[in-house]
């Protein structure tokens, strides 16, 4: 994404506003699918929330729940608590009538006079912040399932897990046009993942063999 000097002045405020409200939007999207992972595993209940500011309260008192380890509660409820914090702030700057050029020339001014200036790195701040936070929330779903007794979505790929799991601690490589976690110790399901996926690829080749199995039987029944 652009920094803050690469984006003329006269266009900073509304450029780096509509990346919040993208950026919001990205992270609300993600949040969605991590109340479905945990309805899927019977950690929440009832209709999902529609609100984002909503939705995250649900999130962290799933997450605390005595079903989740530890090690998954400390990355999920300090995500969520990082996500509240940036929502809210985008939450007020959007519900504000928002204006520059008043005493420091980098400051963002509320003309109703609800908030004091804002320098403008803070707007840029919250952008970054929703945005890692929509990543994080997805690097969340995809492990969750492996710790609280599910097989998640079939990956093969312990690197790409580990990975997936810094990326959740907020541990982002700067990599354009990927999403990947920088290099670091992050917690494991029980087992480790090498043994989860190992188990994982053993009962796919077997779930394979029997499909291939049935379906020697299909052509011959076909043949008769």
């Amino acid at each position: 994404m652009p920094t803050l000097n690469e984006i003329p002045e006269e266009f900073r405020l509304n450029y780096f506003m509509g990346d919040i409200v993208i950026s919001d939007s990205f992270a609300e999207h993600e949040a969605r699918v991590m109340w479905n992972t945990l309805r899927t595993a019977e950690l929440v209940s009832g209709r999902r929330p529609e609100m984002f500011g909503r939705l995250l309260p649900g999130l962290h008192e799933a997450f605390v729940s005595p079903r989740v380890p530890k090690e998954l509660r400390e990355i999920a409820v300090s995500l969520i608590e990082t996500t509240r914090k940036w929502h809210s702030y985008r939450r007020d700057l959007v519900h504000d009538l928002l204006t520059v050029g008043w005493g420091r020339g980098d400051d963002v001014h509320s003309a109703l006079g609800k908030h004091p200036p804002r320098p403008m790195r803070e707007i840029v701040k919250c952008a970054a912040e929703l945005r890692n936070s929509g990543y994080r929330l997805r690097g969340l779903c995809i492990i969750t399932p492996y710790w609280i007794g599910g097989t998640g979505d079939g990956w093969d790929d312990a690197e790409g897990l580990r990975s997936w799991t810094r990326v959740a601690m907020g541990h982002i490589a700067d990599v354009p046009g990927s999403v990947l976690g920088t290099e670091g110790p992050a917690p494991e399901p029980p087992g480790g993942w090498d043994a989860i996926v190992a188990a994982a690829n053993t009962q796919r080749e077997a779930d394979d063999a029997r499909l291939d199995d049935y379906q020697i039987e299909i052509n011959q029944g076909d043949k008769g």
